[in-house]
C-alpha cells in the first residue's frame, strides 16, 4: 500500500527559471536559492567518491570535468574544492545556455581559485567538448523522455571516462519535502514555485535506468541519494 500511495504520475510544465524573459535580478536570486539547497543537499559530496576513484584508477592528480547546464556553477565548484582537499585538481568546463548563469559561475570559480572555462551551449543545436568526466545536475527533469535519451547520448559521447548525473526522484513524499525545504531555505518566488514543480516532472529510478539503456549507457547504475535525489553513474569501458 505504501508503494501505491507514494506513486505519482509525471507532470512536466515549463518552469519560471527557464523563461528567457526572466528578470536578471530574479534569476540571480533564484540561482542563489538553488545554491543554498544544493549545498545543504550535499550534492557535491555524493559525486566526490566517484571522481576520486577515477583519479586513482587513471593515476592522475589532475582531471578535466565538464558540467553541463551548470547554472551558477555551485555544484562543480564545490566538487573541485573537495577534490583539492584530497590531492586531486579538477579543471572545470562550465557549460550553460544562460549568459547570466555563466557570469555567476565564472565569478564564483575565480573567487575560489578554481581553474575554469565557461562556454555557452544549447544542447539542441551544439555539440559538447570532451572531458575526462561529465557531470549534470537538476536538468533531466526539464525534458521529455526522447530529449532525455538524446541528452544522455550527448553526455556519453563527451565523457572520456565517467558520467555522473544527479537529479530529483519523483514521489509524493519528495514533492512535500521539496515544497517545505524551498519555503524554508529561500525567499525566491522562482525557487518556491520551481522546486515542487521540478519533482513532479522528475523521473523514477526505474524510468531513468530505462532511458539510460536507450541512450546506450550499458552498465549504468542509478541509486537513491539523500535527500530526495538519485545519482546515475556510468563508466566507459577502458578496453
Amino acid at each position: 500500500m505504501l508503494a501505491l500511495s507514494n506513486a505519482l504520475l509525471r507532470t512536466r510544465v515549463d518552469e519560471i527559471m527557464d523563461r528567457p524573459d526572466l528578470a536578471h535580478d530574479e534569476h540571480q536570486r533564484a540561482l542563489a536559492g538553488l545554491q543554498r539547497i544544493n549545498r545543504l543537499s550535499r550534492v557535491a559530496g555524493s559525486l566526490l567518491p566517484h571522481v576520486l576513484a577515477l583519479a586513482r584508477e587513471l593515476n592522475k592528480r589532475e582531471v578535466q570535468l565538464l558540467d553541463v547546464a551548470c547554472g551558477g556553477g555551485d555544484v562543480p565548484i564545490a566538487l573541485a574544492r573537495l577534490a583539492r582537499e584530497h590531492g586531486v585538481e579538477i579543471r572545470l568546463i562550465l557549460a550553460d545556455r544562460s549568459p547570466t548563469a555563466l557570469g555567476l559561475a565564472r565569478a564564483s570559480a575565480d573567487a575560489c581559485g578554481i581553474t575554469s572555462q565557461t562556454i555557452e551551449v544549447d544542447l539542441t543545436a551544439d555539440s559538447l567538448p570532451q572531458a575526462d568526466i561529465v557531470t549534470n545536475s537538476l536538468f533531466l527533469h526539464h525534458l521529455d523522455p526522447p530529449q532525455v535519451v538524446a541528452a544522455l547520448a550527448q553526455f556519453k559521447a563527451a565523457a572520456r571516462s565517467l558520467l555522473l548525473v544527479n537529479d530529483l526522484q519523483r514521489t509524493r513524499l519528495h514533492v512535500a519535502a521539496a515544497t517545505l525545504s524551498c519555503y524554508a531555505l529561500t525567499r525566491s518566488k522562482v525557487v518556491r514555485h520551481d522546486g515542487p514543480t521540478s519533482v513532479r516532472a522528475a523521473f523514477t529510478i526505474a524510468e531513468l535506468l530505462d532511458l539510460a539503456g536507450q541512450a546506450g549507457l550499458v552498465g549504468a547504475e542509478v541509486r537513491p541519494v539523500w535527500p530526495y535525489r538519485m545519482l546515475l553513474n556510468w563508466q566507459r569501458d577502458a578496453t
